[in-house]
Formats: structure tokens, sequence, C-alpha cells
């Protein structure tokens, strides 16, 4: 169902340690919205988030979840990896919260934008955090969410003030149909993510779909 972030005041992310997931973590707390997340184990990227605010915890434990995430207030955020017995994730569908993969949520943010998705078997966070220091250096702000850490900015994700929003597309599961990106960059096609992907020409029919919904007067490359 479509979703008004607006609305929205808490963010709860299950598997918020990853690279992706972390960039979405620090944009929602940028633009002001409470985020608390779980992982299996602490690593240095998780460091970084409870440095800047963010409450995380590493067991999987539903009294762990705040008590005023409510259903109408809240947005949880899973990634692909969770496994279908975590207590967490149950608590959260059993009770209907809206559920969504990150490239879902990236979709949303970026709707209203100008937004650059970068997609490829390899290559993928250099491309982006190439467009995104580029975007810079013409004196633009960019918003972005990428797979890694861009040195000038120190950050894998930022809130920019102006119209530009780049954004890495992770192919792996296939959500990245939901990006809907006004301009996209593909650096290259190989048969990987096997545990998704049968053989190539899924990955291939996953790219074409991909590419079907670029905005009508944007861009491929």
């Amino acid at each position: 169902k479509e979703m008004n972030l607006n609305q929205i005041h808490n963010v709860y992310f299950i598997g918020i340690g990853g690279i992706g997931m972390s960039a979405l973590a620090r944009y929602f707390q940028y633009i002001g919205k409470k985020v608390v997340g779980y992982d299996k184990t602490p690593t240095q990227l998780t460091d970084e988030l409870q440095a800047i605010g963010l409450e995380i915890h590493f067991e999987d434990n539903i009294s762990l979840i705040p008590t005023d995430f409510y259903v109408e207030n809240t947005l949880v955020i899973v990634t692909p990896a969770v496994p279908v017995s975590h207590s967490e994730w149950n608590y959260f569908i059993e009770r209907n919260y809206d559920i969504k993969k990150r490239a879902e949520v990236l979709g949303l943010i970026t709707k209203d934008t100008f937004s650059f998705a970068v997609a490829g078997t390899h290559g993928k966070t250099t491309t982006s955090s190439m467009l995104t220091v580029a975007l810079q250096a013409t004196g633009a702000d960019p918003s972005f969410a990428i797979g890694g850490t861009i040195t000038a900015s120190g950050s894998n994700a930022h809130r920019g003030t102006g119209d530009f929003f780049v954004a890495e597309a992770d192919e792996s599961d296939g959500s990245f149909v939901a990006y809907h990106p006004y301009g996209a960059i593909i650096t290259n096609i190989e048969h990987d993510h096997v545990d998704f992907f049968v053989d190539e020409n899924a990955v291939f029919e996953a790219f074409t779909d991909f590419v079907t919904t670029i905005d009508s007067e944007g861009f491929l490359i």
C-alpha cells in the first residue's frame, strides 16, 4: 500500500548493520524520525550509528521494541537476510505493521526528486560515489544513500538541500524495480546472487524490468 512518510514518526530496522540499511537509518535520523534497530552482532557500522544517537540492540527480543512504536506511526524496514523465525519480524507481521524492503522505501523517498539509481553486478558503490562527488563539485547538494562511505563526506547517506538524489540500486532480490528513478546507470550484468536468480536470463529479465521503471523523460546509461 502507498505510505505517507510525513505520517511516520518512528522507523524500526531489522538488520540495521548492513551498509545499505545503515544508510537509510542515517537518512531517517537526518529528517527527524526516531530510529531504532536490531542486528545480530555489533560492528563498526553499528558503533557509528550508536555514536550519532540511534538506539540499537543485538538480541532478538520483542520486549526491546519501544512501547510507543504503534502501527499507525511506525515503518518497519527488513533486510532480505532475516530468517522467517525471527521473533521481532513475526511480532510486526502479526500486528499488521507496514513492513518494507530497503528498495521499496528508497522508492518512496525519491519519488518526488530527480533521482539517479546506479545498478549493476559490480561497481555500484564506486559509481554511486563518483556521481555524488561529481554533483557536489558542480555546487549541487544531492541527497544520497549508497553502499559505502564517501571519503569527502565521511558518510554513506546525506539529506541534501537540492532536488537530486543518488541511490545505489541493489538487484540481489529483484526489489530494485521499486525505485522508479529519473535516470539510471547500469555498470554491467552477470549471473550473481544465485540463491535468487536461477540463471543469467533471470538476471537480464530483472534488469529489463528495472529499466522499464525509468521516468519516460529520463535517461539510461
